[in-house]
């Protein structure tokens, strides 16, 4: 059976209010190994809508609300990490992620949307786990404690977790 993918963009939020900014900036993904498994988990945040990156288990939790990404889950093979060296790009601003949508998102439910999953990268030196295409010359979004993302016409390109021993 095909997915049907939705064509959700997501945006940057300006944030006047340092103690939401700040909130967003101490959630903070974690990383769990089962057996041959590593999972990605956010043992802060929140969220009610579930948005999965193309056929993985990569899941943007949003709180319905605020259309605001609020935590991040995950779950990958070992045997899938390409062991490579990354660099977390310089141009990084601190911001809140959102989905840029009018669409109500009901709790408890989720959608799709297409996402590079089959590249995964790891630096075991500097600790960095990369997911799709990051690209060192664009602007990068930190958006949780160790989480970064960079968008192209309001779609995501890649995601960066630091500090994540393997």
């Amino acid at each position: 059976m095909e997915r049907e993918y939705k064509k959700y963009k997501f945006k940057i939020e300006e944030i006047t209010d340092k103690k939401i900014l700040e909130a967003y900036q101490s959630i903070e993904i974690y990383i769990k190994k089962v057996d041959d498994e590593i999972l990605l988990l956010t043992l802060n945040g929140g969220g009610t809508f579930s948005l999965y990156l193309q056929d993985r288990f990569f899941n943007f939790n949003i709180d319905d609300e605020t259309k605001r990404v609020a935590s991040f889950d995950g779950e990958m093979k070992i045997d899938e990490i390409d062991i490579v060296k990354l660099k977390l790009p310089d141009n990084i601003k601190r911001a809140v992620l959102k989905l840029n949508t009018t669409d109500e998102l009901s709790q408890g439910t989720g959608s799709y949307i297409e996402f590079k999953t089959d590249r995964i990268a790891y630096d075991n030196v500097k600790k960095i786990l990369q997911i799709g295409e990051i690209n060192d010359k664009n602007v990068t979004y930190k958006f949780f404690h160790n989480a970064y993302t960079q968008l192209k016409d309001g779609k995501l390109s890649g995601i960066m977790f630091t500090d994540l021993e393997m």
